[in-house]
């Protein structure tokens, strides 16, 4: 079977900012789940760009959960997408 990553991953990603359970369990289990899976590069590339902004919202949240749910995801989603997040560090780390 085949997910499409556009919008389910880009909802996960916004999802990060979630602090209610169960909302904030299964945007974080759907999100690793997703870039876990066999073909994620390829698919994540595709949607990269509409996970930055989602991902910097995350990492500049005062929540230390969100925050580090959103630690988690960025170390993922480098070990993902690789070369291709490069061009986008100075958006998340601005």
């Amino acid at each position: 079977m085949s997910i499409d990553y556009d919008p389910l991953l880009v909802n996960c990603f916004e999802g990060l900012c979630e602090t209610d359970h169960p909302y904030s369990f299964m945007a974080n289990q759907a999100l690793t789940e997703m870039l876990m899976s066999e073909g994620a590069s390829q698919k994540t590339v595709g949607v990269l760009e509409k996970l930055i902004l989602p991902m910097r919202t995350a990492m500049l949240s005062k929540d230390t959960k969100v925050w580090a749910n959103a630690c988690d995801a960025l170390g993922l989603l480098s070990e993902v997408t690789g070369q291709y997040l490069t061009p986008h560090i100075h958006i998340l780390m601005g």
